[in-house]
């Protein structure tokens, strides 16, 4: 009974002492607002400001009333945990780049979005948190822009504002075909989620708008770099452990450990959401190597060297032949002073993966000869190409594709609408005969695109593609530093990959993963090239001229400190 009673007094204690904290969090608020108000004034800073400063802050304080009703009604240690999530996301407002690395995080690194819990639902779909926390970015980084008087004139940014027009279109093509078919496929479920992937290409805006300087851009990237270097390295602690644990969280049951072909069936094929990064980051950190010189190439080669082992072991074919295809379109592109580098780069790193496998062999024989084994069998495969035209996936894609292209030319402008099906006769290998088959995905983004976009959303991605192109190779060119360089030059090459490997995989509209790390290269490349890249003297005279034409204000004008 004592007992009892002091763990309830001890309950009450802890209640109490959170609950006194509580005050003193208001008081201190007032006064920092009651602060910064006193220096607003007296310094005539500009109202725009003050609004940037204060409505990030009111936010925080709404969350921090949020709370405060839970701590009130919860144990202490639920408190705590609350209270640690609204450090975070004071830390996110006055820190934008961490909200970016933390929504990369949750977009395209080693959590499925089936694994991330939904705060928001309605109508049987709903907003996971990463969505939530980017809509939250996009707020955020605008406002302080918008306060900052910071203009971001980019050419990208009406071609992404016309593709987001045309998922608008697609939809509202879409629900006005359920109004006149209740009963039908467009369901307002089906329709959201099969639009919902293309929301991460946003995330172009939070990068435009939430890095400020040249120290945020760089922070960023890194975060980015090792990012891609964590997930190479948990697939292969993945390989390792094999099928007794999983470390990507949400992941499907049959991309868990997919059989290879051949006598080595426990090898896993690890493609995690995090596999587009990893390929990225592999190629810049190559090319960032080969570029460098003494510590700073060390530390590159030791990053290509995880990189290198996370793509080998994920067994992703399109992968490796998107790297290779960037290798051979790297080797054309850079002047004959970097080719020599390039090839030594190459042949070095073929030594060093040929001396690993060896050494593995050599240590752990079975381990080794059956990784050797699994690797050249994944290898000949990509080159096995009639046993590749008769499979039967290949035959279904190749009938998909065919009644897609049929339904894309019966409506070529407009589209059928998002979430329309494609039905056709699909092959199974345990029945060894054709079922009636369907679903809106199409192993052809081009024709996803025509089918349930029409021509509208062909045009926004030929659009978007061609001005990121020649906006990365322009960085390429003008940049005044050399890590800035090597990475617009190796995103264009690893953008027309995937251009190329678009014709095959669904990955346009339907791959968050995908779709993520392409905004991420639209906005590395477009805050990059007006940080990086010296005015002209035209450009210059323009902006003097503008200056000129605008009337200075007498808060404009410095203020005396006598």
């Amino acid at each position: 009974m004592i007992r009892a009673l002091l763990l309830k007094l001890k309950r009450l204690l802890s209640r109490l002492a959170v609950l006194g904290v509580i005050p003193l969090w208001i008081l201190r608020a007032l006064v920092f607002i009651y602060r910064w108000l006193r220096f607003a004034y007296h310094a005539h800073v500009h109202p725009r400001r003050i609004l940037g400063r204060l409505i990030p802050a009111a936010l925080v304080c709404g969350v921090s009333y949020y709370v405060a009703g839970q701590i009130i009604s919860e144990q202490p240690m639920r408190a705590i945990a609350l209270s640690v999530s609204l450090l975070i996301i004071g830390v996110l407002v006055s820190r934008l780049y961490v909200a970016l690395a933390l929504f990369v995080v949750l977009a395209a690194t080693f959590i499925w979005p089936s694994a991330i819990p939904k705060p928001i639902t309605f109508g049987g779909a709903g907003l996971h948190f990463g969505e939530v926390l980017l809509i939250f970015i996009l707020f955020t980084a605008y406002l302080k822009a918008y306060s900052e008087k910071r203009q971001m004139p980019s050419p990208l940014t009406p071609a992404v504002v016309f593709l987001f027009f045309t998922v608008l279109l697609s939809l509202a093509v879409s629900y006005r075909q359920y109004l006149a078919n209740p009963r039908g496929f467009y369901d307002f479920k089906t329709v959201y989620n099969a639009a919902r992937p293309l929301f991460p290409y946003a995330f172009f805006f939070g990068i435009l708008f939430g890095i400020r300087n040249k120290r945020e851009l760089r922070l960023f990237f890194n975060i980015a770099l090792g990012l891609g270097c964590f997930v190479a390295f948990l697939v292969v602690v993945q390989y390792v452990v094999g099928r007794s644990t999983q470390l990507f969280f949400g992941m499907p049951e049959n991309l868990i450990m997919g059989a290879i072909k051949g006598e080595q069936e426990d090898v896993s094929r690890i493609q995690p959401p995090g596999v587009p990064l990893n390929v990225l980051m592999f190629l810049t950190a190559f090319f960032l190597a080969v570029s460098h010189s003494g510590k700073q190439a060390k530390v590159y080669w030791l990053l290509t060297a995880v990189l290198t082992g996370g793509l080998a072991l994920s067994f992703a074919r399109n992968a490796w032949i998107t790297a290779a295809f960037s290798f051979c379109l790297m080797l054309i592109i850079v002047p004959k002073q970097a080719k020599g580098r390039l090839a030594m780069g190459m042949i070095f790193g073929t030594v060093a993966g040929g001396l690993f496998l060896g050494t593995l062999m050599v240590l752990a024989p079975s381990r080794g000869a059956g990784l050797q084994k699994a690797l050249s069998n994944r290898v000949q495969s990509i080159f096995a190409v009639r046993e590749t035209y008769n499979d039967p996936s290949i035959k279904n894609r190749r009938t998909e594709n065919r009644e897609a292209l049929t339904i894309a030319l019966q409506n070529p402008i407009f589209g059928t609408g998002v979430g329309s099906p494609i039905r056709h006769e699909y092959l199974t290998r345990v029945r060894g005969g054709a079922v009636p088959f369907s679903t809106d995905m199409i192993h052809n983004s081009y024709l996803d695109i025509w089918v349930h976009y029409g021509a509208f959303g062909l045009f926004a991605f030929a659009w978007l593609s061609a001005v990121f192109l020649y906006r990365a190779l322009r960085l390429y060119r003008r940049a005044d530093e050399l890590w800035v360089r090597c990475f617009a030059l190796t995103f264009a090459i690893n953008y027309v990959g995937w251009l190329m490997r678009s014709f095959v995989v669904m990955m346009m509209v339907r791959q968050q993963a995908e779709i993520t790390v392409t905004a991420f290269a639209w906005g590395m490349v477009e805050v990059a090239s007006l940080l990086y890249i010296p005015k002209s003297q035209s450009e210059q005279r323009r902006e003097l001229s503008q200056a000129r034409m605008v009337p200075v204000g007498v808060h404009d004008l410095p203020v005396s400190r006598s």
